[in-house]
Order: structure tokens, then C-alpha cells, then sequence
């Protein structure tokens, strides 16, 4: 028997590739926040498509948004020296493996003083 169109029997965990930790980027923007101010944190990566997976965003244990293509969150940092810590959930489509980052982001103040002489 002669098989022109022969696919080989490939099982599914063999075709599904598991994305790293490290191959999803984040952006801080500001990259170094003051207190009380407004900060975007935005996702990417070349070898998930993220606007198809499910991503959680945690702040300690509140769930603050979840769903399809939720790479980006905004919120304003809190007082001085307070710090604030996202757990992120990525689950890629088609995938079980989930991807788990952790972003500590602490606002912080510099004042510096100096003085002339003369």
C-alpha cells in the first residue's frame, strides 16, 4: 500500500511546547515610580501569544483582573517606601503548563540637598 498523504502519529504532549518563565517580558513604565503615582505594567513575549491566554493578575491575595489578553495593568503606588507585590498567572492557549511571574515594585523617594559655598 502506497501512502501518499502520510502524517506521523504524533501524540499531544509531544506537539505541545511549554513556554519559560523567561521568555515573558515585563515593562514597568515608570521603570522607578515616587509614591502616589501612576504605573503601567505591561507583558510580552515572542513565543506565546498572549492576546490568546489567560492571565491573572494578583495584588498579595486580591484577584484584580483576570481573562483572555489582559497584558496590561495600571494602578497608582502607595505612600513612600510601601511596597506592593503582583503574582501574574499566565496560561497559554492550548496549553495546561502555567507560567508564574512574581513583580515586587516599592516606590521610593530621593531628596537630595545640597548647599553652596559661598
Amino acid at each position: 500500500m502506497l501512502c501518499i498523504f502520510c502524517l506521523p502519529n504524533i501524540s499531544q504532549a509531544a506537539t505541545e511546547m511549554g513556554v519559560l518563565d523567561n521568555e515573558i517580558n515585563v515593562d514597568l513604565w515608570p521603570e522607578n515610580p515616587q509614591p502616589y503615582e501612576n504605573v503601567t505594567i505591561t507583558l510580552s513575549s515572542y513565543a506565546t501569544d498572549l492576546s490568546k491566554a489567560i492571565i491573572d493578575w494578583q495584588i498579595g491575595p486580591k484577584m484584580v483582573q483576570t481573562g483572555y489578553g489582559k497584558t496590561t495593568y495600571s494602578f497608582q503606588t502607595l505612600g513612600p517606601d510601601t511596597t506592593t507585590l503582583f503574582n501574574i498567572t499566565i496560561t497559554p492557549e492550548g496549553s495546561t503548563n502555567r507560567i508564574s511571574k512574581q513583580i515586587t515594585i516599592t516606590s521610593s523617594e530621593v531628596e537630595i540637598m545640597y548647599e553652596s559655598v559661598d
